[in-house]
C-alpha cells in the first residue's frame, strides 16, 4: 500500500524561512507529532518526547498545525532542544501528504520506518513509544 509519507512532506522549519520536504528515510525510526498550541503544552506530548530523543536512530519532528506561523513561532519553547525538529505545515491538516495520515484529533503521532512505511497511526502515547523503541 502506498505509504502517504513517501514523497515527503512539505513543511516551514522552526530555524529558517524556505519550505523543506521531510521524508522518514536515513532513520530507523521517525517519529512526528502533529500538534497546534494548545496541544503543544501537553504533557503526554512532552512526555514522549522527553523519551525518545534519547533513542538512538529516532528522528523526533513536532509539526505544528496552527492556522499561522505568528501564533506558531510565539508558542515555540527555547531552541536549546535541537534533538527534536520543529515545523509548522502551510494547509494544516489539508496540506498535501498530510491529509493522507487522516488525523483525526491533536495531538496525533505517526511513527515510520526508513522506508517511509507507515509502523503506527493515532493518538496514544504508549502506543507512539512502543512503536518507535520496535
Amino acid at each position: 500500500k502506498h505509504s502517504p509519507l513517501r514523497k515527503g512532506l512539505r513543511l516551514l522549519p522552526s530555524r529558517g524561512d524556505s519550505l523543506i520536504t521531510l521524508t522518514p528515510r536515513g532513520h530507523a525510526r521517525t517519529v512526528l507529532m502533529f500538534t497546534d498550541d494548545e496541544s503543544r503544552r501537553c504533557d503526554s506530548v512532552s512526555n514522549l518526547a522527553s523519551v525518545l530523543r534519547t533513542l538512538a536512530g529516532v528522528r523526533l519532528a513536532d509539526i505544528s498545525l496552527d492556522n499561522d506561523t505568528s501564533s506558531w513561532r510565539r508558542s515555540l519553547p527555547d531552541p536549546g532542544q535541537p534533538d527534536i525538529e520543529r515545523f509548522w505545515s502551510l494547509g494544516g491538516p489539508a496540506s498535501p501528504g498530510i491529509i493522507g495520515l487522516k488525523i483525526s484529533r491533536l495531538p496525533f503521532f505517526v511513527v515510520a520506518d526508513s522506508t517511509s512505511r507507515l509502523i503506527y497511526r493515532g493518538t496514544s502515547v504508549k502506543a507512539a513509544q512502543y512503536a518507535a523503541r520496535h
